[in-house]
């Protein structure tokens, strides 16, 4: 079984009476109405992380020194050269 922690949470009015509502029509406690609604808004954002067109572009490039390009950090052929520099 799943572990579960007990929170309290503030609601509305009318939050409240729709998870009333809502638990009396499909019988099931308002606990359960609740975790329904956070499981689905849970799985829903993982899906749009999922959809992202971004993740079409990843392992495109293979090779390519991302972080010098990106972020300016020195290319592994520079890393050497770079560590017998004296700074002054």
């Amino acid at each position: 079984m799943v572990e579960l922690c007990r929170v309290q949470v503030l609601l509305t009015p009318r939050q409240v009476q729709y998870l009333k509502e809502r638990s009396e029509r499909d019988g099931s406690s308002i606990s359960a109405i609740a975790r329904e609604l956070v499981q689905a808004e849970i799985e829903g954002q993982q899906q749009a992380i999922e959809d992202d067109p971004f993740w079409e572009i990843v392992g495109m490039v293979a090779g390519v020194e991302h972080d010098h390009y990106v972020y300016g950090t020195p290319r592994k052929d520079e890393v050497g050269s770079m560590s017998t520099r004296v700074k002054k």
